[in-house]
C-alpha cells in the first residue's frame, strides 16, 4: 500500500515527540523543585565558622548533669560569646578510675570556633584550663598513672589542674545544649601524678 509524502512526514513528527528529551518545567512548579532541593543541601554546613554564641539561644547561664569522671551537677556561665566559666560538683575523678571520691573543679572555657551548624543546632570546640579539688574516703590511695600510692589519715585531699577539650551541642529550638568532655589532669598535691576523665551531660539554659 503507497504511503503518501505527508502521512510519513506526520509520522516522523509524532516519533521526534515521543522519543526525545523530556521538556524542562520552567514554570513555577519546576522552579520551586529545583529551590527545594537547593534549600536541602545548604541546610547542614562543614567548616571552622566564627562562633556567635556557643549557648542555646545566647542564653547566659546553664545547669545540667554530666555521667563519667566526674558524674557531677554542673553549671556553665558565659562571659563573652565564646568564653565561659564552668563549675561541677560531685563524685568520681580522673585520678582514680576505680574509686569513688567527692570532686570539685572550676574551668575556664574558650570555644575556638564552630565546626557544623544546621537551622536546628550548631556544634562548637572548647578548650580550656582549670583545677580540682579531690577528697578520697580512703587513708591510702593510687592514683591511676602512674600507680603511685599517697597516704594521708584519716581522709586524703588532693589538688589538680585539669586541662578540658570538647565538643558543645547546642540545640537552637529548646534552650539544650550536649556536652561531651576528655579531661587530662595533673596531681599536684599530696604528690605528682597524670589522670585522664571523659563525660557527657546535657544542660538547660536560662
Amino acid at each position: 500500500m503507497p504511503v503518501s509524502a505527508s502521512s510519513a512526514g506526520r509520522f516522523l513528527v509524532v516519533l521526534a515527540c515521543l522519543c526525545g528529551p523530556p521538556a524542562r518545567a520552567d514554570g513555577a512548579d519546576g522552579a520551586a523543585a529545583v529551590d527545594d532541593d537547593a534549600g536541602l543541601l545548604a541546610d547542614f554546613e562543614l567548616g571552622t565558622f566564627r562562633v556567635d554564641s556557643a549557648s542555646p539561644r545566647g542564653k547566659r547561664l546553664g545547669v545540667g548533669l554530666e555521667l563519667g569522671w566526674p558524674t557531677a551537677a554542673t553549671a556553665k556561665l558565659m562571659l563573652r560569646p565564646d568564653q565561659a566559666v564552668r563549675a561541677s560538683v560531685g563524685a568520681f575523678s580522673g585520678l582514680v578510675l576505680s574509686e569513688p571520691s567527692f570532686s570539685l573543679s572550676v574551668d575556664w572555657l574558650y570555644h575556638p570556633f564552630t565546626i557544623a551548624r544546621a537551622p536546628g543546632w550548631t556544634l562548637h570546640t572548647h578548650v580550656g584550663v582549670g583545677a580540682a579539688l579531690v577528697v578520697l574516703p580512703a587513708p591510702g590511695q593510687r592514683t591511676t598513672i602512674p600507680s603511685a600510692l599517697y597516704h594521708r589519715s584519716p581522709t586524703q585531699l588532693w589538688t589538680g589542674l585539669r586541662a578540658p577539650l570538647g565538643v558543645d551541642l547546642a540545640f537552637n529550638d529548646v534552650p539544650v545544649d550536649v556536652v561531651f568532655d576528655v579531661v587530662p589532669t595533673m596531681l599536684t598535691f599530696p604528690g605528682i601524678g597524670v589522670g585522664f576523665g571523659a563525660s557527657l551531660g546535657a544542660r538547660w539554659w536560662w
